[in-house]
């Protein structure tokens, strides 16, 4: 039941009847006369109600529920903190894909690719430390949740591919915090301490085909039908090792070549 709209309706009652009583008080008009009218405004009221107010109260309340959920995944709270437009863009996504009939859980999914192409298009314009130390949370994060399932490894580093994971259920607290305090670090940086950044991946790329041949390809399309979750994930893993292995400028501008494109 809507109880905002059973408040309301009662509320609207007691006026009209106040004011139906003061007419017939002012002999204005008569029993049956105030009756009528005031069966007429309840009428009224509830088909207004009904047709043009419920929705807007309704997708307020929709919004509301969906930023309470967006609350608790610390990218969400990172972008609502320094982009508040795009935030309110990702919000009304998630309404938008519940509307057509999408569970709470998908429709977050479907919010975490933009929100992680948002954090990625802040790279170009950080200091390289900042950079490393994302990076290094997470290959951190990556190695724990493949601990618990190739399957959420993959979709923690491709969530555009088949939905992402609830960091929240598969990662520490303590690791979560750490993450966070990253990404916030980053985006900050990239508001305050705008630079270019350069590109030194093909050493990392030569390393990682002598290791794994063809197979590198999976990372390029994750997408694929062929591709064995498992070794993309494999791969991405030791990709970040070998780039967190370079000098710390090299390692930055092959960071920001890698997750951006």
């Amino acid at each position: 039941m809507n109880w905002q709209h059973v408040f309301f309706s009662a509320a609207v009652a007691l006026v009209v009847a106040s004011i139906l009583t003061w007419m017939r008080k002012k002999q204005w008009i008569g029993k049956a006369m105030g009756v009528v009218i005031f069966v007429a405004v309840i009428i009224g009221w509830n088909v207004i109600d009904s047709a043009y107010l419920m929705p807007d109260k309704s997708r307020s309340l929709e919004l509301q529920y969906a930023e309470a959920s967006m609350a608790k995944l610390p990218i969400f709270q990172i972008i609502k903190q320094y982009a508040p437009d795009t935030y309110q863009t990702l919000k009304e996504k998630v309404v938008d894909a519940k509307a057509e009939g999408k569970d709470l859980q998908q429709a977050i999914d479907l919010v975490q690719a933009d929100s992680s192409a948002f954090l990625l298009s802040r790279l170009y314009s950080v200091p390289d430390d900042k950079v490393i130390t994302t990076l290094k949370v997470m290959l951190e994060q990556g190695e724990n949740i493949q601990q618990q399932s190739d399957e959420a490894c993959f979709k923690f580093f491709f969530p555009f591919v088949s939905g992402g994971v609830n960091p929240l259920a598969l990662n520490s607290t303590e690791l979560i915090q750490r993450r966070m305090h990253a990404d916030s670090e980053l985006v900050a940086a990239s508001y305050t301490s705008p630079r270019a950044a350069a590109q030194a991946l093909q050493p990392v790329i030569q390393r990682l085909y002598g290791q794994y041949g063809a197979d590198l390809q999976m990372i390029a399309d994750p997408a694929a039908k062929q591709v064995d979750r498992k070794k993309a994930c494999d791969i991405t893993l030791q990709l970040y090792r070998h780039i967190l292995a370079l000098p710390p400028q090299h390692a930055a501008e092959v960071i920001r070549s890698v997750l951006t494109n």
